[in-house]
């Protein structure tokens, strides 16, 4: 009698679960958020064509390739956003997946004029503060993009309800592709199928918050990405996610509260680690109205130095390994030493 409670108890969770995981539900969650922003993309074996949903006056679209290089390409407003393969392979057109971001760049006349002195800003209209970026993936395959197909639909069975707790003492495999017999090693809870979501739907009214969120597991169309990503159902938009074959430690947090990127014991607040010139980019990239600009801080073998990578990579700023102390330096007063911390004039 005991074991048939739990068989129930088991079906009926495990048909609770996959109710919230199912297809039509996976796409009612959304609301009115738009998944798509910027642009619908229309997918060609040998391009990529975007079809704006918003006015710009320019569309920046950048491209990760599959060996990490980057491909970026900037579109006028009036003209049609569409990349070759050729462009976005380049000539050896190499197969893997391919992850693109639009970003929307609103017109010049619209752009926040910033006052160096004290680092006011003028406001344009806030219609003008576009600010909209989307993202997405395709498949390259034997010289040509893939066209995803429709995702396959989880059918519909009649729902089970249950009214009281449900306690499993084992482990618990969801998902169409649970046999009998299952191998759940050390793991508790097991979600097994081709459409792998996990939802959050908050239904609290009034004044009380109501976000809802979900866990997107890869896609689900074919030649797609493989990923884990935390969605903010309510708005459409994927704040934090980490691709199949990132590299050990690409995030870590120890438990100081100090954060290392590339390595698991991070020595400061933030330390990075990379085999070649570890560096930290700061991109302006004009879509909440500013003039776009690149900076790069970066530190090797030969210098420190500041890169001004809008203006032809110039190296504005360098400093060699090995060099002494109070170099130079900056007082609290105004002064400037060279070669003293104890300037006793402007400049010394």
């Amino acid at each position: 009698m005991n074991r048939a409670k739990t068989s129930l108890s088991i079906f009926v969770l495990v048909f609770m679960v996959i109710w919230f995981m199912g297809t039509s539900g996976v796409s009612a969650a959304y609301g009115n958020a738009d998944p798509r922003p910027v642009a619908d993309e229309v997918l060609g074996s040998s391009g990529i064509t975007w079809m704006p949903k918003v006015n710009y006056a320019q569309l920046v679209v950048r491209v990760a390739r599959p060996d990490g290089s980057n491909f970026e390409k900037t579109f006028s407003t009036g003209s049609t956003p569409y990349l070759g393969l050729s462009s976005i392979a380049g000539y050896s057109s190499m197969d893997g997946l391919y992850n693109y971001e639009l970003r929307v760049i609103p017109a010049a006349g619209t752009r926040k004029v910033r006052d160096i002195s004290t680092t006011n800003a003028v406001e344009p209209p806030l219609e003008n503060q576009n600010g909209l970026v989307q993202s997405g993936s395709f498949m390259v395959q034997g010289g040509s993009i893939v066209t995803p197909g429709a995702p396959e639909e989880i059918s519909r069975t009649q729902d089970v309800l249950h009214y009281d707790d449900v306690i499993i003492t084992g482990s618990l495999c969801v998902g169409f592709d649970c046999a009998n017999g299952e191998s759940f090693g050390y793991d508790t809870v097991k979600l097994k199928e081709n459409n792998l979501r996990l939802y959050f739907q908050d239904t609290s009214a009034g004044s009380f918050p109501s976000g809802d969120w979900r866990i997107r597991i890869n896609d689900t169309t074919s030649g797609g990405a493989s990923y884990f990503a935390v969605e903010d159902a309510t708005n459409g938009r994927t704040p934090f996610r980490i691709e199949t074959g990132a590299p050990n430690h690409s995030l870590y947090v120890e438990d100081y509260g100090r954060v290392g990127l590339g390595t698991s014991i991070p020595y400061v607040e933030l330390h990075i680690v990379d085999g070649d010139s570890p560096t930290i980019r700061l991109d302006q990239d004009g879509s909440s109205g500013w003039t776009p600009q690149r900076w790069d801080l970066c530190g090797n073998e030969t210098n420190f130095f500041i890169r001004d990578v809008t203006n032809g990579s110039k190296l504005c700023f360098r400093i060699q390994p090995n060099t002494p102390s109070n170099t130079l330096c900056m007082r609290s007063t105004g002064y400037v030493g060279i070669g003293t911390w104890s300037p006793s004039a402007q400049l010394e």
